[in-house]
């Protein structure tokens, strides 16, 4: 399964981490996995990296945010979004945790 953990602050997105993997298919076909990743990836790289610190390996995805940005609010919003689209059609493989 992917566990997407989001931090908030005031309203804020201060952490966003996505580990795992669906294991819905095969290594390779597996079609959730490549949409999660294509949601993050995607989402990470419009991010303003002199804002934030980026993580990402095979099973990892994380930022923490250092200073807050409104560009990069918006972009974590947009990501947080899809996953959650995600997560509406596929909740067998995909869960969501905010936490204040």
């Amino acid at each position: 399964m992917i566990h997407v953990t989001v931090l908030t602050k005031s309203d804020t997105i201060t952490m966003l981490k996505v580990t795992g993997h669906a294991s819905s298919a095969p290594y390779g076909k597996d079609l959730v996995c490549a949409g999660v990743s294509a949601v993050v990836v995607g989402g990470l790289n419009a991010l303003k990296m002199q804002y934030c610190r980026i993580k990402n390996q095979e099973g990892l995805s994380e930022v923490q945010i250092d200073q807050f940005d409104t560009h990069n609010q918006q972009v974590l919003a947009v990501i947080l979004v899809q996953l959650q689209t995600l997560v509406e059609a596929y909740p067998e493989f995909v869960s969501i945790k905010i936490k204040e």
